[in-house]
């Protein structure tokens, strides 16, 4: 199981997920890059109000993570702690689905570490 990025040409930044032009300085990102299944939390949210179309029923903990060797923010959620139990610079590692298809629903959570 691993999770991979693209690296710019021109700044180098690694992008994830995969993408063909870097949002830093809109050059090509072709370089595949392996990142890391941990990472840090920069900000979340605690949802408790049931909305449709969201990701589990509430409450949850949704954040932005930096994983380790990537420079963007991913959204996912993040189990396996109280109802705002969640901080800012926690981190986090990366928790397998059974079934994977090799996209971003591969990782059920992220639980703390």
């Amino acid at each position: 199981m691993r999770i991979m990025g693209v690296a710019c040409s021109r700044c180098g930044a690694v992008l994830l997920p995969p993408r063909p032009y870097c949002g830093f300085c809109f050059e090509p990102a072709e370089e595949w890059v392996q990142v890391s299944d941990e990472g840090t939390v920069v900000t979340y949210t605690d949802v408790h109000q049931a909305v449709g179309g969201q990701p589990a029923e509430p409450p949850y903990t949704c954040a932005l993570i930096v994983l380790d060797g990537a420079d963007v923010q991913v959204p996912h959620l993040v189990d396996e702690l109280p109802p705002g139990g969640a901080q800012v610079g926690m981190r986090v590692k990366a928790v397998w689905a059974e079934d994977r298809k090799g996209t971003l629903h591969d990782i059920k959570y992220f639980r703390p570490l």
